[in-house]
């Protein structure tokens, strides 16, 4: 996440996290915790 966060809207690593998440589940991938 650190890495990619510079590149996203997002104001912490939680909402990050979800942004990433959210794109991975549009492509068809299984998020487990």
């Amino acid at each position: 996440i650190k890495t990619k966060a510079k590149d996203l809207n997002a104001r912490s690593d939680e909402a990050a996290f979800r942004i990433i998440a959210g794109t991975a589940r549009q492509m068809g991938l299984e998020i487990v915790d």
